[in-house]
């Protein structure tokens, strides 16, 4: 006996289910890109990227923050140089525990890294700068 509808969703067609999953490698900075906008937009994480990929309308969320693209570069790029001095970092401890002559030299290591310290704070404070400009701080 059929008489009452079938309780929750309708099932959807075949063609109209989304059975299928989309993979990609982003860096930390772009996936938390990705969850402040699709927040903005008052969108799950995987809705905003559907729609984005598929040139579907994504809403314009308001508060919305413009983000200098030249910005993420220089943060990602630099992030990938820390990456690579804490790799030169375990060289040296492997060489030194197991008595063999570092061919890297410690002081450059350091050196380096206070180098990239200045250059984050740099990009941070642009990135602060940027904020404030947006929301109209004078400070």
């Amino acid at each position: 006996m059929r008489g009452k509808s079938e309780p929750g969703r309708p099932k959807l067609n075949e063609h109209e289910r989304r059975s299928e999953t989309l993979r990609a490698r982003v860096t930390l900075a772009e996936q938390e890109y990705a969850e402040q906008q699709a927040a903005i937009a008052g969108l799950g994480v995987s809705e905003y990227v559907r729609r984005r990929t598929l040139d579907y309308v994504v809403p314009a969320g308001t508060g919305r923050r413009s983000v200098d693209p030249s910005l993420v570069v220089e943060l990602n790029r630099l992030g990938l140089e820390l990456k690579a001095i804490g790799q030169n970092a375990n060289q040296i401890a492997r060489s030194v525990n197991a008595g063999r002559p570092s061919r890297i030299s410690w002081d450059a290591v350091i050196a380096r890294i206070m180098e990239l310290g200045d250059e984050v704070e740099s990009a941070l404070v642009r990135v602060v700068d940027v904020a404030h400009e947006e929301d109209g701080d004078d400070s």
